[in-house]
């Protein structure tokens, strides 16, 4: 029996593929109190997070909390099926 030849490459994903597995069922179960709001440019961020998110374009308090509402239903969906691409960094 001939034996295989593995790559590098392989080697690696083969040694993280359980943490690829974790992570890719990984929920999140934010809730509104883990985010902050800035009120005068309507911008929101995660206690934990350095960068800010774009709020709503008038920079609505209450537009703006539905966006984070959204973004955290769209983080208790496994990773595959979240759908954040209406979430935006704001530019710096």
């Amino acid at each position: 029996m001939a034996k295989r030849i593995i790559s590098e490459e392989q080697k690696r994903l083969n040694e993280v593929k359980s943490l690829y597995e974790n992570q890719k069922n990984k929920k999140f179960n934010y809730s509104p109190d883990d985010f902050s709001i800035d009120l005068l440019s309507g911008k929101w961020k995660h206690k934990n997070w350095k960068v800010w998110m774009k709020g709503a374009p008038n920079g609505d308090y209450a537009e703006t909390k539905k966006i984070v509402l959204k973004y955290i239903e769209e983080c208790k969906k496994p990773y595959g099926k979240r759908n954040l691409s209406m979430f935006h960094l704001v530019a710096a």
